[in-house]
């Protein structure tokens, strides 16, 4: 997540990259970890709202804080390539993982998995990126119905964190709730890997 905490920064935003052991614990006890973390930002007199931007299972668990509660200075979120409906990947392998790798069962796309089971969120600024390629979740499988926007972005699941469109996108979000139609042509930009975590950010007033 630092190339796209780096342009946040660039544009006023006090940035933190919140970090969780993805393959240790369960996404509840990620939940609850993060809903402590972004309730003691709330209490910061220099923060004035406190946006998300989360990537892959970063997503799901920010879902799942929130259902603990809504941080009162909360504004909008983007989630990159979130598996809001699941991973095909995940239903085959989560099976066999279960047993030492909870997570992965977790987000499988099956009607009765964990992901499938959480309520949809209701009442919140949410902007979604997918990536056209992703063969990890599947673009069709990062919506929800209560998304104010939504776009598909050239590249692989992987690649998505630090494409220098999919940045633009998330600040334009940010900022207009609402990602830019009218950018250059999107898919000329460099694709690369990144880790699957979620950013936390906070604009200053």
């Amino acid at each position: 997540m630092w190339p796209l905490t780096r342009r946040l920064k660039r544009a006023g935003y006090r940035t933190l990259n919140w970090r969780y052991p993805c393959l240790r614990h369960t996404i509840e006890e990620h939940g609850r970890r993060l809903h402590a973390a972004l309730e003691s930002l709330s209490t910061d007199p220099a923060i004035e709202r406190l946006h998300l931007a989360t990537y892959s299972m970063g997503s799901i668990v920010a879902r799942t804080s929130l259902e603990l509660g809504r941080p009162s200075k909360l504004g909008r979120i983007v989630m990159l390539a979130p598996p809001n409906r699941g991973s095909r990947w995940a239903s085959t392998f989560g099976p066999m993982l279960r047993c030492c790798i909870r997570t992965v069962d977790q987000l499988a796309a099956r009607p009765d998995s964990f992901v499938n089971s959480l309520p949809e969120p209701q009442g919140l600024e949410i902007g979604i990126i997918a990536a056209r390629h992703d063969q990890l979740v599947g673009a069709e499988s990062s919506q929800l119905a209560a998304a104010l926007d939504r776009v598909v972005l050239p590249g692989l699941h992987s690649f998505l964190p630090i494409r220098r469109d999919a940045a633009r996108q998330v600040q334009h979000f940010l900022e207009y709730g609402a990602f830019d139609r009218g950018e250059e042509d999107l898919s000329r930009a460099d694709d690369s890997t990144a880790a699957p975590v979620s950013a936390a950010e906070a604009k200053q007033p």
